[in-house]
C-alpha cells in the first residue's frame, strides 16, 4: 500500500497536483474542481481565510473519497472517525489483519451492522495483545502486563475452539529457508513446507 495509496496522494491525483490513470479519480476532478484550483494556484502571501478554506476543501474532499471509496485500509481505532461514518453504513465485510494480537473487545470496535462479515487473518502463535497500565510497574521501572492471563488466548484461537470456519496455510511465505526451522519445531506443527524452498526471490523479477 504505502504512500501511493494513502488518503493524502489520493487528495492530490483528484485535485491534480499528481498525475493519475485511475479513470475512477479522474472523474472525481469535476466534483473536488474547488480544491484543485486553490492547490494549483501559487498563493504568495495566504490569508487566514484562505487557510480555513483550504482546510475546509481538504477535509470535505477527504470525506467524499473515503464514502466513495471500494475499500479503507485503517486501524480498528481510526475506523471510528467521524470522516467514515458513510463509508462504515455501506461497507459488507471487515477485514482484519494481525489478528492473533487484537483482543476480542478491538474486533467490535468498527462494528456498525450485525450483518456485515468478518474475516481475521494472523498468527495465533505470536505474542498476544499487551494491556499495560503506567500505575502498574516491575520494581526497575518496566511496565506490566496484568491482562497477560486473560488474552493467553488470541482471538483467532477463540474462534477455531468455539467451532466457526477457520483455514490454515500449510505453508511458511515470508522467510527464506533455514530461517524458521526452530519456529516450526517448537510451535508450527501444521506447516509442512516453505514456500521459498520452491520460489526464489528472483522468480518475481520481470523486465519491461
Amino acid at each position: 500500500m504505502g504512500w501511493d495509496c494513502s488518503l493524502v496522494n489520493t487528495i492530490l491525483k483528484v485535485s491534480g497536483c499528481v498525475a493519475t490513470t485511475n479513470i475512477r479519480l479522474v472523474g472525481f476532478k469535476h466534483k473536488l474542481k474547488l480544491l484543485g484550483e486553490i492547490l494549483n494556484t501559487p498563493f504568495p502571501e495566504p490569508t487566514e481565510m484562505d487557510w480555513e478554506l483550504l482546510k475546509s476543501c481538504i477535509k470535505s474532499s477527504a470525506i467524499f473519497l473515503l464514502t466513495e471509496a471500494d475499500a479503507v485500509f485503517t486501524t480498528l481505532i481510526a475506523s471510528t472517525s467521524k470522516w467514515l461514518r458513510d463509508f462504515l453504513d455501506r461497507m459488507r465485510a471487515i477485514f482484519i489483519d494481525e489478528a492473533g494480537c487484537v483482543t476480542e473487545t478491538d474486533t467490535l470496535i468498527p462494528y456498525k451492522d450485525n450483518h456485515v462479515h468478518l474475516i481475521k487473518a494472523g498468527d495465533p502463535e505470536q505474542l498476544g495483545p499487551p494491556c499495560m497500565s503506567a500505575n502498574m510497574k516491575y520494581g526497575m521501572g518496566r511496565r506490566v502486563n496484568a491482562l497477560s492471563e486473560q488474552h493467553r488466548l488470541s482471538t483467532l484461537e477463540r474462534f477455531r475452539e468455539i467451532g466457526l470456519p477457520y483455514w490454515i496455510i500449510p505453508e511458511q511465505c515470508r522467510i527464506e529457508p533455514g530461517g524458521f526451522d526452530m519456529q516450526i519445531e517448537l510451535l508450527y506443527d501444521e506447516i509442512r513446507y516453505h514456500r521459498t524452498d520452491i520460489l526464489s526471490p528472483e522468480a518475481f523479477w520481470f523486465e519491461k
